[in-house]
């Protein structure tokens, strides 16, 4: 008897872990999924998108050292002081804590330059997520030439 007790408390125990682990991996796609709408809203300068998207205390470290907060990084997409050609992410994972998303990837991109020159760029980056009212929400940004 008490070996089929101790059986149905580890099956228990085994459903719950995978519970867990399922809803996991759950979040994670669903944070990397956001990640890669925020690429793309970038990509094709949706600015309001973007609005949505970034915390309003978000800070922005470009790979050259350049900080931006919520209102100078999309008012340089809206200006097209910042512009890209393309932009892909190569590699993304992505670490849950509670209401915070980590994400560290590789990623790529061609920005046109003011003389209409392209530049292409490969990064490596950290981002922090944010989820607040059932939504995420960048709340900062960084990366780093490769």
């Amino acid at each position: 008897m008490k070996a089929v007790s101790l059986l149905i408390v580890l099956k228990l125990l085994f459903s719950v872990f995978c519970t867990q682990i399922f809803a996991q991996d759950k979040i994670k796609e669903e944070v990397l999924a956001f990640e890669r709408e925020r690429v793309k809203a970038t990509l094709t300068a949706n600015t309001g998108k973007l609005e949505q998207m970034l915390a309003e205390e978000v800070i922005w470290i470009h790979s050259s050292g350049k900080r931006d907060n919520k209102a100078t990084y999309i008012q340089a997409i809206a200006e097209g002081k910042a512009r890209y050609k393309t932009m892909s992410i190569e590699h993304s994972e992505a670490r849950i804590y509670d209401k915070i998303a980590i994400t560290n990837g590789i990623l790529e991109f061609e920005s046109i330059l003011p003389d209409n020159t392209i530049s292409k760029v490969r990064t490596t980056f950290t981002s922090v997520y944010r989820k607040k009212k059932g939504k995420w929400r960048v709340i900062s940004w960084q990366t780093t030439r490769l």
